[in-house]
């Protein structure tokens, strides 16, 4: 019985310890969200990885954001974990019950619609968002087609 307990504590630690990540895997990422070349002044973004937690921050009334890592049990960590991220920028408010008004296009709004990829490989301090209601939009090399809608304005679903 012993045996046994010992067994599934040790099993439990090789799990949980093979999913944290090292302080060095860790990089500092910071930069601004831009709407046709203008600050984006509200909203957040955030990175999403194929694989654990998505990371997340509040855009400044300047555009800007940094990034911290959400761990749990630990203090927040500035910075992602390296690898490939999808990203998502939202920014909007609820005009009456009938429509929303979008700061930024809504396509963003989701990871899964945004079509904009990152790879955060080192360090990225001046990491600049672009976002455009009629042409591509890009991150680093992340590029999306947008449709020629000039409203921001949408009925509420």
């Amino acid at each position: 019985m012993r045996t046994l307990f010992l067994a599934i504590a040790l099993c439990f630690t090789a799990a949980c310890c093979s999913g944290c990540a090292k302080d060095g895997d860790v990089v500092p990422v910071a930069g601004q969200v831009l709407v046709d070349g203008e600050p984006l002044t509200v909203g957040n973004i955030r990175f999403v990885p194929k694989v654990g937690r998505p990371a997340s921050s509040a855009i400044g009334q300047d555009g800007r954001f940094q990034r911290a890592v959400e761990r749990i049990g630990a203090p927040n960590k500035p910075g992602v974990l390296r690898g490939k991220y999808q990203v998502q920028v939202s920014a909007s408010r609820i005009v009456d019950d009938q429509t929303i008004e979008w700061m930024a296009p809504e396509r963003y709004a989701d990871f899964r619609t945004s079509g904009i990829e990152v790879t955060i490989d080192k360090p990225a301090n001046d990491l600049i968002v672009r976002l455009s209601r009629k042409s591509d939009s890009t991150i680093d090399s992340g590029a999306a087609d947008l449709p020629d809608d000039e409203s921001n304005q949408r009925p509420r679903q």
